[in-house]
């Protein structure tokens, strides 16, 4: 075989390997890109949540605190004045 011949065959198959890896690396990012969108969506979604639950809590705690069975249990201290 000639020279330029081998050299001819050599470019066509390094550009066909180029061609074929550059797709897999598009393609690669089109989905990792697509994954983290779904991540970022899913990470605003339990933000939302826990801030819901955050008011709930806090709430609750309040109601809890109005109780009567707490403020039985844990009676505020009086101030002793000094005479």
């Amino acid at each position: 075989m000639d020279t330029f011949m081998k050299a001819d065959i050599f470019f066509f198959v390094t550009t066909i390997a180029v061609v074929v890896v550059s797709i897999g690396i598009i393609v690669s990012l089109y989905y990792i890109v697509g994954a983290v969108r779904r991540l970022e969506a899913f990470a605003e979604s339990i933000e939302s949540n826990m801030k819901d639950a955050s008011a709930e809590v806090k709430e609750t705690i309040e109601d809890f605190k109005d109780s009567f069975v707490y403020n039985f249990l844990f009676r505020k201290k009086r101030k002793k004045s000094i005479r």
